[in-house]
């Protein structure tokens, strides 16, 4: 299986790794450098085909997750960050049945 690589930069975003993967996406530890600041960015790659309403049901989804991330206070997040959407309908053997790597 092939490695899908890690992009260098996604919008103003620089990419530094992967930090894990799932069904809806991938999340990258990313530098903003108009903050100066490391972020978690996650951008949603759907692997599979699906229909107009599972569609809007991930987006929604992802929003709100998005928001709640927003909202929280900790010195261990940062917040600010807007989130990013990509989407695939084609299948991708190169990430189907692989665990995070942290």
């Amino acid at each position: 299986m092939a490695e899908e690589r890690v992009p260098e930069t996604i919008g103003r975003y620089k990419i530094r790794r992967e930090l894990g993967r799932g069904m809806m996406g991938v999340v990258y530890e990313a530098h903003d450098p108009s903050l100066n600041r490391p972020l978690a960015l996650k951008v949603v790659r759907l692997l599979f085909a699906i229909t107009d309403a599972e569609k809007e049901s991930f987006e929604r989804r992802f929003l709100s997750e998005a928001r709640i991330a927003a909202r929280l206070s900790h010195p261990g997040t940062t917040s600010g960050a807007i989130p990013r959407r990509a989407s695939s309908t084609s299948p991708s053997s190169a990430c189907r049945g692989r665990p995070s790597r942290r």
